[in-house]
């Protein structure tokens, strides 16, 4: 055993927890107060149940020509422009066309048209460019089937985006319901042919714009009239009183960032009675306005009375261009006294909507009780692409020089690799086998893996993340504990008037604003992972190859990589360490330099790592999510921070899942239950096996075991089982099996792995709560995963 040479002690005696900390955490909720040692920060959301709030009703429909039976289609001029039944056709412009296949029939009982749907297509949907959060959905029908025991049911739900080309309003239902605020709504048609009328009514996320109601019968159906209503056009009593105030909070994404929100209806305020920390003063925000069309609304905020910051935020022509907008204002004069913060939002039209996301406020904290937390996810970064791991290409210079100042892990392993049971094993402290979210559809159970977010902001820290989405969207359940989430690529350049941005702005000016707080921040890009580098880096690693070979695009060299071409393998490999020096200089670089400026180097633990490797053919594979072999799993992971020793490398097998309860031992959290990782500062008896495991369809189940100097690989595919063996000490690049040379290791091994793994199922079993749920792929999380190549075009 080699362990670190301090011990957490002495890390951790210079920020012991303070009883302060944990008053703020009790009077959050009920209205914020400070002395002169408490943290100088509180979230007006969680003080928003005490506020005061007044102001008209949230609009729950956007004032249209409409004025009777909005969105009504009885059929008998036709079918009505907004509802369309059938499939998508190809985009025309910038709209998409639906191909309309309705029937449209006399009804045998009377003179009028009805519709009739079909088993096999089933469904309805209507396209809405408006912000109306909640509808009531009146259908009129009957079944035209002589089985009149059989019941057709209504199912109604909300989707932003469009289906895709080809799906049929039933197929989709299963594409889209993920994307619900509440469940799914049900009615079922009574036996029987008569006429009758079902009503559910339909909760939606703001700036969703997709509505689908589907029938799903197995019997045919006749419509007599689909009405769709918008509560705002209802009588309010039919209404509580808490759903018609003026302002709510809520979870709401706009373009790519989620947050969370104080929600306020056009001249609606809330007032929230605090105390003004005594140190640089601020109210913190992020502004977004919607509305049913393109201009401009204004934001105010009160200090008894008196106005301290306004803003004019316009609501833009496109609805898919809406965005957060930071912004603060500074109480500097009110410093230490007990007042009146009233929010305040003006629209021009009654059915404008404001958005304060994540308003706190802010105060500069002059000794911080426990440090800061900064993690780079480099996504697919291997661990040897780097010199400070062995890379003889310059590759990483700015990451070398960080490694010189903390502690390098040497053998940090992945357990598998893939990005989401990865990300969930590094946030969550546990192996895959427990969490289970272990494929591209699985979304993270809330109830049995706590996550170091989630225990951070309970712990009173600000957490915001920037990531590249993919696997790691909010879908996907990493989001929990952030109040800002945000899915735009940090490290992508993109192009804008004309200029290239590269895109990791947003978190240095979040970073920036928050230098004199309490905070943990996540940035996590795919620009590794795509190996697609800026013209200016191409020529880093170029070599002397064949012009053909120069000229393929990613597409070509992912369709014909994983037949092993050496050229091929060469080329993509240079784009490789291309793209690890682009990431080393636009986005490690600023984000370090920053921190050096901003003098948070001392107060802050900053940590570099990554999820998984890539291969290029070292074992017959291209790529990642195929194995476990070492390019797959070994991994970068390197710390720096107060206390933390500088240039210390660590030699002892270390993993993935345990980073979290390291960083929960440094940070001083209390320990949560069913983790599988363990603190790497603490000194050990005997080092912990590595378990590594990777399931999917098209490659089969990997379970792996390193124990010692030894590394045991089982694969089973198509019941086919196949093990490896290797000796790490003698071949360390894992390129002999030894499996029928070393028969007593080799069955050894085999059977501790069946024991690990028993204890691992056992753990798994002991989980409260539903186990990891298995979710459908909304279009838009769909195509960004068939992007970065997790599902192919078929």
């Amino acid at each position: 055993m080699n362990p670190l040479p301090w011990s957490p002690g002495r890390i951790l005696a210079p920020i012991a927890l303070s009883s302060a900390i944990l008053t703020i955490a009790v009077t959050h909720a009920h209205g914020w107060t400070e002395d002169a040692s408490s943290p100088k920060y509180v979230s007006l959301l969680e003080g928003f149940e005490e506020a005061a709030v007044s102001g008209p009703p949230i609009p729950r429909a956007e004032i249209t020509t409409y004025t009777r039976g909005l969105f009504r289609n009885d059929f008998s001029s036709g079918f009505h422009p907004r509802w369309f039944e059938g499939q998508w056709a190809y985009d025309t412009g910038n709209e998409r066309e639906p191909l309309t296949s309705t029937a449209l029939v006399e009804d045998p009982d009377g003179d009028r048209v009805v519709a009739s749907l079909q088993p096999d297509v089933g469904g309805l949907h209507i396209v809405l460019r408006s912000m109306v959060p909640r509808y009531q959905i009146k259908v009129r029908l009957k079944a035209t089937s002589p089985a009149a025991s059989e019941r057709p049911v209504l199912r109604a739900t909300c989707a932003s985006g469009y289906p895709p080309q080809g799906m049929n309003s039933r197929e989709y239902l299963y594409v889209i319901e993920e994307s619900l605020v509440g469940e799914t709504k049900e009615a079922s048609l009574a036996p029987g042919e008569d006429w009758q009328e079902l009503v559910l009514l339909v909760d939606r996320v703001l700036g969703s714009h997709s509505v689908l109601v589907v029938l799903d019968p197995d019997v045919p159906v006749s419509l007599d009239y689909v009405e769709m209503v918008p509560l705002g056009v209802l009588a309010q009593q039919e209404e509580s009183a808490e759903s018609l105030a003026p302002a709510r909070p809520e979870r709401v994404r706009l373009e790519s960032r989620t947050m969370d929100c104080l929600v306020l209806s056009s001249g609606g305020q809330v007032d929230f009675d605090v105390t003004v920390p005594t140190s640089s003063p601020r109210l913190g925000c992020s502004l977004a306005s919607v509305g049913a069309r393109a201009h401009s609304t204004k934001y105010r905020v009160l200090v008894d009375g008196e106005e301290a910051g306004a803003r004019t935020v316009s609501i833009p022509r496109n609805r898919e261009n809406s965005r957060f907008a930071p912004w603060e204002v500074s109480l500097e004069k009110h410093a230490g006294r007990e007042v009146r913060i009233s929010l305040r939002f003006e629209g021009e039209e009654p059915q404008d909507i404001g958005l304060f996301g994540a308003p706190k406020l802010l105060g500069a904290q002059k000794s911080l009780d426990r440090p800061n937390l900064l993690v780079l996810s480099l996504d697919t970064l291997r661990a040897d692409a780097l010199g400070c791991y062995g890379a003889e290409r310059p590759t990483s210079p700015n990451i070398d020089g960080f490694a010189k100042q903390g502690v390098l892990f040497e053998r940090n392993n992945a357990p598998a690799s893939l990005t989401l049971p990865c990300h969930t094993s590094m946030f969550g402290g546990q192996n895959p086998i427990v969490h289970g979210a272990n494929t591209i559809s699985s979304r993270v159970s809330a109830d049995r893996t706590p996550l170091i977010s989630e225990r951070l902001h309970s712990a009173g820290y600000q957490c915001a993340a920037f990531t590249a989405g993919g696997q790691l969207d909010p879908k996907y359940g990493l989001d929990r504990g952030f109040e800002s989430y945000d899915i735009a690529d940090p490290a992508k350049v993109v192009v804008r008037r004309g200029k290239r941005v590269n895109q990791v702005q947003p978190a240095l000016d979040w970073l920036r604003s928050h230098a004199d707080q309490q905070f943990y921040l996540l940035i996590h890009s795919y620009l590794v992972h795509g190996f697609i580098p800026e013209e200016e880096y191409i020529p880093l690693f170029q070599q002397d190859l064949p012009e053909h070979i120069l000229a393929m695009t990613r597409t070509e060299i992912w369709k014909q990589g994983d037949a092993g071409d050496p050229l091929i393998m060469a080329h993509a490999r240079n784009l490789y360490d291309s793209t690890v020096r682009q990431i080393d200089e636009t986005l490690v670089a600023p984000v370090l330099n920053l921190v050096e400026e901003l003098g948070l180097a001392d107060n802050t633990i900053v940590s570099i790592i990554s999820d998984h490797g890539e291969a290029f053919f070292e074992h017959q594979k291209f790529r990642h999510g195929k194995g476990i072999w070492k390019e797959l799993v070994h991994v970068p992971w390197i710390m720096r921070g107060p206390g933390l020793p500088a240039g210390v490398r660590y030699e002892e097998p270390v993993r993935l899942e345990d980073f979290t309860p390291t960083i929960a031992s440094l940070l001083e959290l209390p320990s949560v239950p069913y983790q599988t990782g363990r603190n790497v500062l603490e000194q050990v008896e005997e080092t912990p096996d590595t378990i590594l495991h990777l399931n999917r369809p098209t490659v089969g189940r990997w379970d792996g075991i390193v124990a010692g100097r030894w590394k045991l690989l089982r694969h089973e595919h198509l019941g086919k089982i196949t093990t490896h063996l290797y000796d790490l000490k003698e071949d360390p690049l894992e390129s002999k099996d030894l499996s029928s040379e070393q028969p007593r290791v080799h069955e050894g091994l085999l059977r501790r792995l069946e024991h690990r793994l028993g204890e691992l199922v056992k753990l798994r079993m002991q989980l409260p709560g539903e186990d990891a749920a298995e979710m459908e792929l909304t279009p838009a999380l769909r195509a960004q995963l068939q992007e970065l190549g997790y599902i192919d075009d078929n």
